[in-house]
């Protein structure tokens, strides 16, 4: 219920040039352009994890979702790219960026971190509006992600850096934040991805993201096979938090203005969905994919509550590299289990167990 009084608060803070606030509610208006889209992530996030109990809900907040877009669409410069936005262009809190506003947002004439969250946004107000019944309305958005995935590949990539510049023909220091975002939106294939994952992690040459952003670097991380970092790399900074004696998360790095912030606390997230493996499937939990990291850590056990009733997971990696896993799922609820050495079905749900050899293959 906080989740979806969260969305319904935001979207009610939606104002005449098509952003939503990026407080609410709150006496002064505050404008943080970026936030508008995070909101549309956010409420993909309650449609996968609630499905049709919160179908009508969900379905008033996509004109509040087509506005967002559309008043990013109004912003791209001719170059393809999102250019200059209203009031404060945050991007994340970064020692030489006034205010957390990077350069090429600052400058106006395109960020493809900002392009790149922006598509992120297009999918997911795409599948929305496909999954809740506005198909037609889907296909716009889709068509636009897939234009501005074709400009970050072409006018944002630089062969001779092997990274993604700032914007078009930027100098910039390059960043994690605009690497991570390029990932996620597909707009590096192949080589280019494997080589700009690598570099996410090993290339301290990067400007950081900080603890907020970095859920965003895990996202890119993961998809790109490379979640190994977690700890070692990922949640770095949180060690230096503890070694202040603070035992709740700053919201950036000293000097922080806030000791107890909810952004850092996302690791949450990928202590459940990562190394636990447990994820919706399906909208609502109506199919289960359990899917460890079993590259990250050696072993891990945990159980929460789903829509669809409690799920518990225990996996261990076996010393001939195999790995023995155990499900409590809702009984009659299809579970996928993804491992090394490939992809099993349980349709039917309940106590399930898995034992593989060594991994002799990609999971599919």
């Amino acid at each position: 219920r906080l989740a979806r009084r969260c969305l319904e608060l935001v979207r009610d803070s939606l104002g005449p040039e098509g952003l939503t606030a990026s407080r609410a509610p709150c006496r002064r208006r505050q404008l943080i352009p970026a936030f508008s889209l995070h909101w549309i992530l956010m409420v993909q996030d309650l449609w996968l994890w609630s499905g049709e109990a919160e179908r009508v809900f969900l379905r008033t907040c996509l004109g509040g979702v087509d506005a967002v877009l559309s008043y990013f669409r109004s912003r791209l410069t001719a170059d393809g790219f999102v250019g200059r936005v209203d009031e404060w262009a945050w991007v994340d809190w970064v020692p030489g960026w006034p205010h957390g506003v990077s350069p090429a947002a600052a400058a106006g004439e395109g960020s493809t971190y900002l392009t790149g969250l922006l598509i992120l946004a297009l999918d997911a107000g795409a599948t929305l509006h496909r999954e809740l019944g506005i198909a037609a309305e889907a296909q716009r958005w889709e068509a636009l992600a897939a234009r501005l995935r074709t400009t970050l590949r072409t006018k944002a990539w630089s062969a001779a850096q092997g990274l993604f510049l700032e914007g078009p023909g930027r100098a910039d220091p390059p960043t994690q934040h605009t690497q991570a975002l390029a990932l996620l939106a597909g707009a590096a294939e192949g080589s280019t991805r494997a080589r700009v994952a690598a570099r996410l992690v090993e290339d301290e040459t990067l400007v950081p993201m900080s603890l907020f952003q970095r859920f965003y670097l895990a996202r890119a991380l993961e998809a790109a096979g490379r979640y190994e970092a977690f700890f070692p790399k990922v949640l770095a900074p949180w060690r230096s938090v503890l070694d202040l004696g603070v035992t709740t998360w700053l919201e950036a790095a000293d000097p922080s203005r806030s000791d107890c912030h909810a952004w850092a606390s996302w690791m949450i997230h990928d202590f459940f969905a990562c190394l636990l493996g447990a994820r919706p499937e399906a909208p609502g939990w109506t199919r289960i994919r359990i899917q460890p990291a079993v590259t990250a850590v050696g072993s891990a056990k945990g159980s929460f509550g789903t829509p669809a009733g409690r799920l518990a997971v225990e996996w261990k990696t076996l010393a001939d590299g195999g790995i023995e896993l155990s499900v409590e799922a809702p009984a009659g609820v299809p579970v996928k289990v993804v491992l090394p050495d490939g992809v099993r079905f349980f349709p039917n749900g309940g106590a399930l167990a898995v034992t593989t050899a060594a991994a002799v293959m990609a999971p599919g």
